[in-house]
């Protein structure tokens, strides 16, 4: 028997190559449209008006945000403002520049097994702007803000290729939630437990980025909790938010939050300050 392989027969190792190959190449596709170039053989080079927007959008270290979200009757008859699907799009859109993680825990009757996850790489570190030194000539200067404006593309297109490529996990993820959301009201709240589950998720260990997260929480319940399983300490040290205006705290006694009208409103406080 010949020890060739027959052209239709792979390795493994080939099938893999092969794969990353595709990848490769789709990710290079989707940076040359981002530059603008990579058709008519120009350098692409970024205006001071994309400068000054990349560095406006950078952030400062990744985050983690995970949303407990009540999915039980009394959430009506409370008057608590529950989130929609479209709630979680500008909070993909900044970890998509920061990197970090966003999980949803669900609020029910009673503790649920796992929560919907969806990792962000953490993109390249932002270059520092060249600043004029005193013996420097101008063509020095020059140099380095090219060397300065070719890194900071690079950054920007690594953005925009790593968003396009993750597209179908994050609409897998939102289909997923989407589908939670939608069960049939739970009759009982064990709200204590999925404070729990979140905590221990926000604790994990920092394996993953080169700085700690930033680490919230956002509550959307009336904290009316029938249940009555016992709380555990809160041990993650993350920011929560209590998107709640109508009932009292006794839920979250011993706990540092703040108050929102709103899941947008909570949001947009984590997407602003992460810069």
């Amino acid at each position: 028997m010949s020890s060739r392989l027959k052209s239709s027969e792979k390795t493994p190792r080939a099938s893999a190559d092969a794969a990353l190959k595709c990848i490769l190449l789709s990710t290079i596709a989707v940076a040359c449209l981002v530059a603008s170039a990579c058709q008519d053989g120009t350098q692409p080079h970024l205006s001071e008006a994309e400068i000054q927007k990349a560095i406006d959008s950078a952030c400062s270290k990744p985050f983690t945000g995970v949303a407990a979200l009540d999915g039980t009757g009394s959430m009506k008859s409370t008057a608590t403002r529950p989130a929609v699907i479209d709630d979680f799009n500008p909070l993909i859109d900044r970890l998509s520049e920061c990197g970090g993680e966003i999980a949803v825990i669900y609020i029910r009757d009673q503790a649920e097994t796992g929560a919907e996850r969806l990792l962000f790489p953490e993109p390249p570190a932002l270059p520092a702007r060249p600043i004029k030194q005193d013996d420097e000539e101008p063509y020095e200067l020059s140099d380095r803000l090219d060397n300065y404006n070719s890194k900071l593309l690079e950054r920007v297109q690594w953005i925009e290729a790593n968003r396009a490529a993750m597209q179908p996990r994050i609409d897998a993820f939102l289909a997923a939630v989407k589908r939670q959301m939608e069960r049939p009201a739970a009759k009982a709240t064990d709200f204590n437990s999925a404070i729990n589950s979140a905590d221990v998720l926000l604790a994990e260990g920092n394996n993953v980025w080169a700085v700690e997260p930033e680490k919230y929480l956002i509550i959307v319940s009336d904290a009316i909790d029938t249940q009555k399983r016992p709380r555990f300490d809160f041990r993650s040290g993350a920011n929560i938010y209590w998107v709640n205006t109508t009932t009292d705290d006794k839920a979250l006694a011993g706990l540092r939050f703040t108050r929102f009208e709103s899941f947008p409103a909570a949001v947009r406080n984590i997407v602003e300050g992460n810069r």
